[in-house]
């Protein structure tokens, strides 16, 4: 998408190429006209670095909103695999209740037949000793009273079979109808897990969709970044040529400066400090940390986090003890203080001169936002976390947007920090 052809392309339709012959300029005002023509093409690289940050930043506003979507769908999975395990287990309780049934049923039907065949054989013999007459009264060896006793005790014995087997009628009908309930349960649960194995499959393929469309959103986030890069590189060569240009414009100027004095004699006038030794930026190397501890993790180092995204560190890590002070490494004024997505509790300070620096993941804030700040003053305490939980702060240094390196801005010497380096 952005090569190194297309931003050469770029640069040599706004004339980065087309380097000034220094010789060539014979007065302070063509040195003037340059140096205004370098300002004007620094300023459309920076315009096309701006758009291209636009860019970026819209590309990790989608990441950031693909990830929710992702943390979203992760959770609605769970809670469907969840609903899926309670229905298939209420599916094995319907199994087991509709098995019981079953074989309770088939046990009384057995009973029912055993009965009624024992019945049938009752009937059989109770025709063939036939009604009670004179001849078995004349032929029987029992009296006709014992024969009446016989016959009401034989009715009452098949009067009580016959009810016996009503209500085994009885009781198999009724474990049907609950054994059709239970049928009628199963089959609604069979509907429920269908319906919740769909909604898993439609989850998961929604996951696997949005872990695509992050990938690209990432992949152009990492081009858009590059294109960036790229046109800093040539901003920085702008830069060069500049401060090149300006350099020989102020020697010019001296020149002819001294020429005047030497003509007419005047009090010598104080010069200043050059600005890449005020401030900020003429600390470097020397100032203090901003807490005593030990770096846990370096600048530029990588790791994988949620979703397996890598991440670069743009500052370090310190680890102290839980509850330490945290410092102002230099004076500024407070930019932000407070809550931030991926930064947790974080501080920001503007020493001047574009430089910035960033403390994050802090315990407790102890300044607020437009509060200036001295060299040393506590604008934090670390974490009381403590154990694995305790991975220090993160401290980083900026030149405008870009992370500079801390280890290179702070006084090692100071036995402040352990690094790696000092071991």
């Amino acid at each position: 998408m952005f090569s190194k052809l297309s931003i050469a392309i770029f640069l040599f339709i706004i004339g980065i190429i087309i380097s000034p012959s220094i010789h060539a300029l014979d007065s302070i005002e063509e040195y003037d006209q340059n140096l205004d023509a370098h300002r004007k093409k620094i300023e459309r690289v920076l315009e096309g670095i701006k758009g291209h940050s636009s860019k970026v930043e819209s590309s990790e506003k989608k990441e950031t909103s693909l990830l929710d979507q992702l943390e979203a769908l992760e959770e609605q999975i769970d809670t469907e695999g969840k609903k899926l395990t309670h229905l298939k287990q209420k599916m094995e309780i319907q199994e087991q209740l509709t098995r019981r049934k079953k074989q309770e049923m088939e046990k009384i039907l057995a009973q029912k037949n055993t009965l009624q065949k024992y019945t049938e054989n009752r009937l059989a013999a109770y025709y063939r000793t036939g009604d009670i007459g004179h001849m078995n009264v004349i032929f029987s060896a029992s009296s006709l009273p014992d024969l009446v006793s016989f016959r009401e005790s034989y009715h009452l014995m098949l009067r009580h079979d016959q009810q016996v087997i009503h209500s085994y009628k009885d009781k198999i009908e009724e474990l049907e109808k609950s054994r059709a309930a239970h049928e009628e349960e199963k089959r609604k649960l069979n509907e429920s897990i269908a319906k919740v194995e769909d909604q898993q499959r439609i989850l998961a393929d929604t996951k696997v969709e949005r872990q695509h469309l992050l990938k690209r959103v990432v992949t152009e986030k990492k081009l858009y970044q590059q294109a960036i890069g790229e046109m800093k590189t040539a901003a920085a060569s702008l830069t060069d040529t500049l401060k090149n240009l300006e350099k020989q414009r102020s020697e010019a100027k001296q020149e002819k400066e001294r020429q005047f004095i030497k003509d007419f004699p005047l009090k010598a006038f104080k010069k200043r400090r050059p600005l890449h030794l005020r401030g900020f930026a003429g600390k470097k190397g020397i100032l203090p940390a901003p807490a005593s501890g030990s770096v846990v993790r370096y600048f530029g180092e990588e790791s994988k986090g949620r979703f397996g995204i890598p991440s670069v560190s743009k500052g370090i890590s310190i680890k102290t003890k839980p509850g330490s002070d945290i410092k102002a490494i230099y004076p500024g004024k407070i930019v932000y203080a407070g809550l931030l997505r991926g930064y947790g509790k974080l501080i920001i300070i503007d020493h001047g001169n574009h430089y910035f620096t960033l403390t994050s993941d802090v315990g407790n804030i102890t300044k607020k936002n437009n509060e200036p700040v001295v060299q040393g003053e506590r604008i934090a305490t670390s974490s009381l976390h403590s154990g694995n939980l305790n991975q220090g702060f993160s401290f980083e240094v900026r030149l405008n947007t870009e992370p500079q390196d801390p280890l290179q801005w702070l006084d090692l010497s100071s036995q402040e920090l352990s690094t790696k380096l000092q071991e």
